[in-house]
């Protein structure tokens, strides 16, 4: 798929910033609200009667609506990732209330269980400007496939709860992993983070590249900030901080860890080790965009760094006699140019460097070493071979562009008896299931009918937001349908295409088969539409080395401990009430907040503008167990920062709220 940037409605942050500022400096200077005290009412409160007090703490819209204020100061809340069996690595960042020079102390600690105690592990570190307050420990001596609780405080103040997992050494029944690639903020909500983050037997999330995107505008509830293409280090992070403040990132990242591997969107599009053709000279040198992305991908992933090479990120992670995952880098490390076209003299070079020489011998020695039943690729770009009518490929730049090192890889899997082979891929915006053989489309290599020369097998992963068939250009196929059934006819190997869906690949692993599972969520516009479907299963049978269908979803893994609590910073008195969001924000004519009482409770309500004034008031009003949603009125106040004070008997919160106009 040519990747472009969608072109969507833009709305120009800093003049939004701009404006707000006036409203509030009129609201001061002028007093744009009445000074005089507001009209006392009652709250406009309902009581929500299906939902359980005694059950879940919040509900689709509360949770898209939660405000990141109540996080404060771990605004980006926590993350874990790269787990081997007798550690992890633990990240936050410390978001202060105004630039220091200073260094802020940071603790950590870990647990067995969501109480945090007892406390098992503890430590301290500083956050500081140099990494952009983020944090990062690599925390070892862990007991191998085992979860684990973590939360870290600063400021005088707690994180939420963390939730991860370490590998495994020896006998392993059963493993999930998950694949997700290409999250475009722009292009529609995250359903499949929040499909994820409720799954409670996930040992792994696999991210495959494209974790954002580079480019600017977007619609005005997902406007990029900044609203322009990022080339420096300070738009970089401001990039991570903006991805990592939506409510599903955030919380499929407080539960699962996560391994990422960046793709050319992480950087800029067509990115290669030494250039990149759509990187323009106003954006300076590639190589200073290049590290600073690097960089700032090492301050805001849990990423384990490597102390020698800071550009390799190849690895694996080990999972007991059952499964061994291994992360590639076929973007940035030693690639090459990709070829024009089947005329193009570097086109099969035996020189023509994907992975490059360093990274190929490290791949085969591990996969003849490895001890895990099935070996897991995690890679950015298609391995399988796609053409139309004849043999060359139709995109260069996957690895069929580059036939020297993919004719190596199959020859070493071949030669060396190599099975149980699963590759996963991202970056193509498609649902695919397919076998890997060399050139498929000459019958002595392959048989479509038996799977007969299948080496491995490969799954492409859907797109979680980016720009699909059905969105972008349809380069003549008219349907998305017709395009599927022309790549079928035209490659014999590819069992099955979809061209359309978002969501995430769930991988099922045991001693009989490796089963893949696309999920696909059914309405990535609309931040409500969260349902998810299996539109197709396929698996891959111990020493087979190709796909068949399989037509059962594969069942949870029973007895996992409990998910952590969504938000461990909300208003919590001892009676266990919770104000679990304020919004939306920013609102137009009126807001609302979602209060669960889990027990009687006295509520007042009191609204004021950014110069202080009281501009909305409701005297304390005794409500019983419940969950509430409180509705406030607001179409003739004036743009601007609003605070809300809310009192649930003795305690006090305060949320920030805009009004956009």
């Amino acid at each position: 798929m040519i990747k472009r940037v969608p072109v969507l409605p833009k709305i120009r942050f800093r003049f939004l910033i701009a404006a707000l500022l006036c409203s509030m400096a009129a609201a001061q200077s002028q007093g744009v609200q009445s000074a005089q005290e507001p009209t006392f009412a009652p709250l406009d409160v309902q009581l929500l009667e299906d939902r359980n007090p005694g059950g879940p703490v919040s509900d689709e819209r509360a949770r898209r609506q939660a405000i990141a204020t109540s996080f404060a100061p771990f605004l980006h809340g926590v993350a874990s990732g790269d787990p081997l069996p007798d550690g992890v690595i633990l990240w936050t960042r410390v978001t202060p209330e105004s630039p220091s020079p200073e260094p802020i102390a940071v603790r950590w600690r870990m647990a067995l269980t969501a109480s945090m105690s007892p406390v098992l592990a503890e430590g301290s570190l500083l956050a500081d400007a140099p990494r952009d307050y983020t944090v990062k420990v690599d925390v070892g001596g862990l007991l191998p496939n085992q979860h684990y609780y973590y939360q870290f405080e600063a400021l005088g103040r707690k994180s939420v709860i963390g939730r991860t997992r370490t590998g495994t050494t020896g006998n392993l029944d059963r493993l999930r992993l998950a694949a997700v690639s290409c999250s475009d903020y722009r292009a529609g909500y995250f359903h499949a983070y929040a499909a994820l983050a409720a799954r409670n037997d996930v040992a792994l999330i696999l991210h495959l590249g494209d974790y954002f995107y580079e480019g600017g505008g977007g619609p005005d509830d997902r406007t990029h900030e900044p609203d322009a293409e990022i080339y420096r280090l300070q738009d970089y992070r401001a990039r991570y901080s903006q991805y990592r403040l939506d409510p599903d990132l955030q919380r499929v990242h407080q539960v699962h860890p996560f391994s990422t591997i960046w793709d050319d969107h992480d950087i800029v599009v067509d990115a290669l080790r030494d250039t990149s053709l759509r990187h323009d000279e106003e954006f300076g040198s590639y190589r200073d965009r290049k590290w600073a992305a690097i960089k700032a991908a090492y301050e805001w992933l849990p990423l384990r760094e490597d102390p020698v090479d800071s550009l390799r990120i190849w690895r694996s992670l080990p999972y007991g006699d059952l499964a061994e995952v291994f992360l590639l880098d076929t973007r940035l490390y030693d690639r090459d140019r990709f070829a024009s076209d089947a005329s193009d003299p570097i086109y099969q070079s035996p020189d023509h460097r994907l992975i490059g020489p360093a990274q190929m011998a490290w791949l085969q020695s591990g996969l003849a070493a490895s001890t895990g039943q099935w070996k897991v690729l995690a890679n950015q770009v298609m391995m399988g071979h796609l053409s139309a009518l004849e043999d060359d490929p139709i995109i260069f730049e996957n690895w069929a562009g580059y036939t020297a090192e993919r004719d190596a890889l199959y020859n070493y899997l071949d030669d060396n008896n190599i099975t149980n082979t699963v590759v996963v891929t991202g970056d193509f915006h498609v649902s695919m299931a397919l076998d890997l053989a060399p050139n498929p489309r000459l019958p002595e290599n392959y048989n479509p009918e038996t799977g007969e020369g299948s080496l491995a097998v490969e799954f492409l992963v859907p797109s979680v937001t980016g720009e699909n068939f059905d969105e972008g250009e349809t380069y003549g196929f008219g349907s998305s349908a017709s395009a599927s059934f022309l790549i079928s006819q035209a490659n014999k190997h590819i069992k099955w295409s979809e061209l359309d869906g978002h969501g995430y690949v769930l991988l099922d692993l045991n001693a009989d088969r490796a089963q893949a599972e696309f999920w696909h969520m059914e309405d990535i516009s609309n931040p409500d539409h969260t349902i998810e479907n299996a539109v197709l299963l396929w698996e891959s049978l111990n020493g087979t080395q190709r796909i068949q269908r399989s037509f059962t979803p594969s069942p949870p893994i029973e007895g996992m401990p409990p998910l952590p609590p969504l938000d461990t910073t909300a208003l919590a008195p001892g009676n266990g009430n919770l104000l679990l969001s304020a919004g939306p924000n920013p609102f137009e004519s009126s807001f609302s907040a979602n209060l669960l009482l889990r027990a009687e409770a006295s509520v007042q309500w009191s609204v004021y503008n950014a110069a202080g004034q009281r501009v909305a008031h409701a005297p304390a009003q005794t409500l019983a167990s419940g969950n509430y949603l409180i509705r406030q009125t607001a179409d003739t106040w004036t743009p601007g920062l609003y605070i809300l004070d809310l009192g649930i008997d003795s305690e006090r919160v305060q949320r920030k709220l805009w009004k956009g106009r």
